[in-house]
């Protein structure tokens, strides 16, 4: 997308990678007016690189205290996480095929914590 273009949700868009790095990654920076105080992502992942041999970060929120505010990755076979600040949570046994789409949704409320 260029810099100039606004949308309200990224339905049908498609972030591809051709190849393994250290360094890829997509930066979006929303316009907000105030605090967020609830984020849902909901997502479709695609690879063919075998979870035993790294973490795989699919979506970071930075906040003013955390660089990971919100922060949904993979950490092993079938071992997807959620990271609220500096607080994590396991999701064992979510669907993690190789060189399939496989979907991670993750919801987070501020005031209450809950996720």
């Amino acid at each position: 997308m260029s810099s100039g273009h606004v949308a309200s949700n990224l339905s049908g868009k498609v972030f591809t990678f051709g190849a393994e790095t250290a360094d890829s990654y997509v930066k979006l920076q929303p316009i907000l007016s105030g605090n967020i105080l609830v984020a849902s992502v909901c997502l479709k992942y695609f690879s063919d690189i075998p979870s035993k041999i790294r973490e795989q970060t699919f979506f970071s929120l930075a906040t003013h205290s955390h660089s990971n505010g919100f922060l949904l990755c993979k950490e092993g076979l079938k071992q997807h996480q959620v990271y609220i600040g500096s607080t994590m949570a396991d999701f064992w046994g979510l669907p993690d095929e190789l060189n399939t789409w496989n979907s991670f949704c993750a919801t987070w409320e501020s005031e209450t914590g809950l996720t």
